[in-house]
């Protein structure tokens, strides 16, 4: 059985035009945060209510801005996400020699 020869990902001057390692493992760490601060906000908001928050921290009167708890969870996450997928790709990263 034959295999397919090997694609290269060439551009049109012929040159491969990847990433250096470094950009593309920062740019995976943030996407991949990204995702899990995505998925963490709609479980976290599907399960609290921000009103019931506001309430409970005793903020003052008025209304709450639910974009405001949805938007600082979401940055909280994405902190959170990004210290341990930077600190994962830190560790698995190989030694100098």
């Amino acid at each position: 059985m034959m295999r397919p020869k090997k694609m290269k990902n060439l551009d049109e001057q012929g040159t491969n035009p990847e990433l250096p390692v470094p950009l593309r493992r920062s740019l995976t760490v943030l996407w991949c945060s990204f995702l899990a601060a995505g998925a963490a906000t709609m479980v976290t908001f599907a399960l609290l209510d921000p009103a019931r928050l506001w309430a409970c921290f005793s903020f003052g009167g008025g209304t709450p801005n639910h974009l405001l708890f949805y938007s600082a969870g979401f940055f909280v996450f994405w902190a959170m996400g990004t210290t341990a997928a930077a600190l994962t790709a830190f560790m698995l990263s190989r030694p100098r020699t």
